[in-house]
């Protein structure tokens, strides 16, 4: 099996950043989200980047155009059933994702390929939802979608060769990305790593070692990091980060992924980073 074209199921950041990268590498999408508003501000993300990148002089209007006519935008299920394969990146929440693949499972051809781009929740529960268990694998993209160049893979028990074969495939040749593959369980290898690093540059704040700039600018001088971990924080959004830790520190009741109060706190206070205008540092709104 081939995948030339794909659907992706939320159109947030991420969501709208997978399209792109997709489209942009040559294959067709197809957006779809529940509201209306988020497709458009979605649709609003594709088309800034690509305009920023025609404006730079890195593309030319036509090979702008030929990107864009690539992705179709839908609020309708029913228009990503002729899809190869199809991309979940909704809200970190199981019963969501479970919703969203209950529906697919029940609208899609069999042949179709189900992937997570959940930060954190095992798969084998996001999975719980279908019948096609050999046809369901996690598919961790990450931030910022065009400069990482890694995606985690994650099957399950049943997931066949066949499957990750041909999603493999697709990610290195067809997307040019780096792949690692991890057995199932919450935070993959990435966040399993990131959480107790997150919270220590946090305990390193709190307790007064350094400044906010001074602890990042350790991190990406002595660590060759190319951001620090609060700017980080700050970039993901700080209620995504403490969903990641409350998901894994649930799942193993380890110490070391619990989240330090700070935090839980900020997130009550609405200072979500980059997307409420401050976090750990402040940003401008638009």
């Amino acid at each position: 099996m081939e995948i030339k074209k794909v659907g992706i199921i939320g159109a947030g950041k991420m969501g709208s950043e997978i399209a792109l990268y997709i489209a942009y590498h040559g294959f067709e999408v197809v957006l779809k989200d529940v509201y209306k508003e988020n497709l458009e501000k979605g649709l609003t993300n594709i088309t800034n980047f690509i305009q920023d990148r025609k404006n730079k002089g890195r593309m030319t209007g036509d090979e702008a155009d030929k990107i864009l006519s690539k992705v179709k935008a839908t609020l309708d299920y029913k228009d990503v059933r002729d899809c190869d394969m199809i991309i979940e990146s909704v809200k970190e929440d199981l019963d969501i994702k479970r919703e969203v693949f209950y529906i697919l499972d029940n609208i899609c051809p069999e042949n179709v390929i189900f992937a997570s781009n959940t930060s954190a929740i095992p798969i084998t529960k996001i999975a719980a939802a279908v019948k096609r268990k050999d046809k369901i694998l996690g598919s961790h993209f990450f931030n910022p979608v065009f400069l990482s160049r890694l995606i985690e893979v994650v099957p399950i028990s049943g997931t066949s060769s066949v499957t990750i074969n041909t999603v493999t495939n697709f990610f290195t040749a067809g997307l040019k990305k780096k792949i690692v593959t991890s057995k199932d369980g919450a935070g993959f290898i990435v966040n399993r790593l990131l959480v107790p690093f997150l919270n220590e540059a946090i305990i390193l704040l709190d307790e007064g070692i350094a400044t906010k700039e001074e602890i990042d600018r350790a991190a990406q001088l002595g660590m060759g990091l190319p951001m620090g971990p609060l700017a980080l924080m700050d970039n993901l959004g700080l209620d995504l980060c403490l969903k990641v830790a409350d998901i894994v520190h649930d799942e193993y009741k380890n110490e070391r992924y619990h989240a330090v109060e700070t935090i839980r706190k900020m997130v009550k206070e609405n200072k979500l980073g980059v997307k409420t205008g401050e976090g750990f540092f402040k940003y401008k709104t638009e």
